[in-house]
């Protein structure tokens, strides 16, 4: 083949291939091998429109449902050192989770940066708030411990903690499932570096705790109070759960009764006693969780 020749099949092959900004750029669930879902869009929609009340105008993370597009892509500048500074905006997008591990529920990917609710895990997630297996539990609000959850999540991204749900993780496997605390140390404040978790859990409590001594906002006040209210709830239900669960024992303090076993979201019962106790520090709450720490740490019975 003459050069020329070669020269002309060569100049119609780049014209065939199409400029690269008409490739169709993959969402980010189709990275993670997702599909978006129609399912709860509504819902979701509202439990975001709730979190951004909470979080106030002058939180860093804004969160937007992905499928209303045209509010801004998520660009985070993190500071040498540590820091977060304002962003553009977290998309919240619906997916279809029924093949990945039942821990998934609500999380921030490894990579990219945005929010995935797994619509098809969301029945059970609300279950963990409310059982009702072997006991009837008091009902929550769905929407709002679903905003919670969205507030959580923006904790992790905030706190760089995205991909900590990840079993191949370090974190997910040394510092996330075992949580070793003394009422002490929640008092003091001693907690956030523990786990990233409960880390997470602080940073969504610290908006819900200053929009409630901020009276300026009354639906942003109404809202935290909302919020607040679940875990005083939660907490009366996985009680109750676990005390059922264990009836008829050689004693209740089996670590066994204090420790899930899951990588993903460890020491539920745990982490909803805390919340609790920092957001209603009265002598109840107090007393669950004393309660439950001193029987948590209790050497085995008949195990």
């Amino acid at each position: 083949m003459s050069r020329a020749s070669i020269l002309f099949v060569a100049l119609a092959l780049a014209g065939c291939t199409p400029p690269e900004s008409t490739v169709p750029k993959l969402s980010l669930p189709q990275q993670y091998g997702l599909q978006e879902s129609f399912r709860y869009r509504s819902a979701i929609s509202e439990a975001v429109s709730l979190a951004n009340r909470v979080l106030g105008p002058g939180a860093p993370i804004r969160l937007y449902p992905s499928w209303r597009g045209g509010e801004g892509g998520f660009q985070p500048v993190y500071e040498k050192g540590g820091g977060f500074s304002v962003t553009l905006g977290v998309p919240v997008y619906a997916v279809e989770g029924k093949n990945l591990a039942p821990e998934y529920f609500v999380f921030v990917p490894p990579k990219g940066h945005g929010v995935f609710v797994n619509v098809d895990r969301l029945p059970d997630f609300f279950r963990l708030f409310s059982p009702t297996t072997r006991i009837e539990g008091l009902p929550v609000d769905e929407p709002r411990v679903l905003a919670f959850a969205l507030m959580h999540e923006s904790g992790h991204l905030f706190h760089q903690d995205a991909g900590s749900f990840d079993s191949t993780h370090p974190l997910a496997l040394q510092d996330m499932v075992a949580v070793e605390l003394t009422l002490e140390d929640v008092k003091a404040g001693r907690t956030a570096h523990l786990n990233p978790e409960l880390r997470a859990d602080l940073f969504a409590l610290g908006y819900i705790n200053e929009a409630l001594s901020d009276g300026s906002d009354t639906d942003r006040w109404m809202e935290a109070k909302s919020i607040q209210g679940t875990f005083s709830t939660t907490t009366f239900n996985i009680t109750g759960l676990r005390v059922v669960e264990g009836f008829g024992e050689q004693g209740l303090a089996r670590r066994a009764r204090f420790r899930d076993g899951s990588y993903s979201h460890p020491n539920f019962e745990l982490r909803m006693h805390v919340l609790n106790y920092l957001s209603n520090p009265g002598t109840q709450a107090e007393e669950l969780l004393s309660t439950f720490l001193k029987e948590r740490s209790a050497p085995p019975s008949g195990e």
